[in-house]
């Protein structure tokens, strides 16, 4: 079994904010920075004010509903059919912590991946949450500092400093093949789901998993971004033989719960319920030729709500 996946390139970062005055945040902040990063990326790009996107002469060229209201030009992948965007290109990755207060003084860091074409816009998203930063984020619209970012790879790189709003320009992306770089093969492996995870099964949402349909899903998050956000990518559409393959891993051991956590939707201007799955899998059986896929997965999410930081997972090659 070969799997032939998109060289996604990525970049992995750390921002680090110091609040100017109390911030009053949600217990789940993922919601609630990926909706202040919008909010703020339309003010700093967009040159056309309240018009609607879909409407707008410069859908097509503008950055930001290519990045925040994907369009869907030409022929979608079968499997999106009925779908009116494409997958943005980014995760906002918040602090696990269950921290609501933050007084003048403290620090808050997150993580923002970038996926494809979206990594040249880095400065852009490093201005953007500069000026979140004065517009003020959740409830009182409590204002911060954006101190430093740090790009990770062989370790972590600081490469934009508050101070003097600098940025530095040896920034290296990452793709999918110098991710395998890392990766020793193994006979089993855990995964480890750190936010809640939301897939579908039959059309329904599952709290349950086995290794097949973990597979579908990431290998539909992982096709769809390139396909989108990097068309000069080659796609293999077929992965019939790679799920007849995926049948072949064993579930050795499986401890997950439900989790429910809400979000306010502006847009829908009302609440959402918006659970998953959390806990740990362990996997058995000829895992080699899936850590690629699995190791991929670790950076760009599965399932729905990857934006918001949801389906984050870790793996562990010294399962027990």
């Amino acid at each position: 079994m070969q799997l032939n996946l998109p060289n996604l390139r990525l970049a992995k970062l750390r921002f680090t904010l110091e609040a100017l005055e109390t911030l009053y945040l949600p217990e789940y902040k993922g919601s609630t920075l990926r909706g202040g990063f919008g909010h703020s990326f339309r003010k700093v790009v967009c040159t056309m004010g309240p018009i609607p996107c879909e409407t707008c002469l410069l859908q097509l060229k503008c950055p930001y509903p290519q990045f925040f209201e994907t369009p869907i030009a030409g022929e979608a992948p079968p499997f999106m059919r009925g779908v009116k965007t494409g997958p943005q290109p980014f995760i906002v990755e918040p602090p696990l912590d269950n921290k609501r207060v933050y007084e003048k003084g403290e620090s808050l860091e997150f993580g923002l991946v970038l996926i494809g074409r979206s990594v040249e816009y880095l400065p852009y998203f490093i201005y953007t949450f500069d000026q979140l930063g004065i517009m003020g984020i959740g409830r009182g619209k409590g204002k911060f500092r954006l101190t430093e970012v740090a790009a990770f790879g062989d370790e972590w790189q600081v490469i934009y400093d508050g101070a003097s709003k600098t940025i530095s320009g040896d920034f290296q992306s990452m793709t999918k093949d110098t991710l395998n770089k890392e990766i020793d093969s193994s006979q089993l492996l855990s995964l480890r789901f750190l936010t809640p995870t939301r897939i579908k099964t039959n059309g329904r949402l599952t709290g349950d998993i086995d290794f097949r349909e973990l597979v579908i899903n990431l290998l539909r998050r992982i096709c769809t971004l390139a396909y989108f956000h990097m068309p000069e990518q080659e796609i293999e559409w077929d992965w019939r033989p790679i799920l007849e393959a995926a049948n072949e891993i064993e579930i050795a051991e499986k401890n997950l719960r439900w989790h429910d956590w809400e979000r306010y939707s502006n847009r829908q201007k009302t609440r959402m319920k918006l659970g998953g799955f959390l806990g740990e899998v362990t996997l058995r059986g000829d895992l080699g030729d899936w850590l690629p896929l699995l190791r991929l997965g670790e950076f760009v999410h599965v399932g729905k709500g990857a934006t918001f930081g949801l389906g984050k997972y870790e793996l562990n090659t010294e399962a027990h």
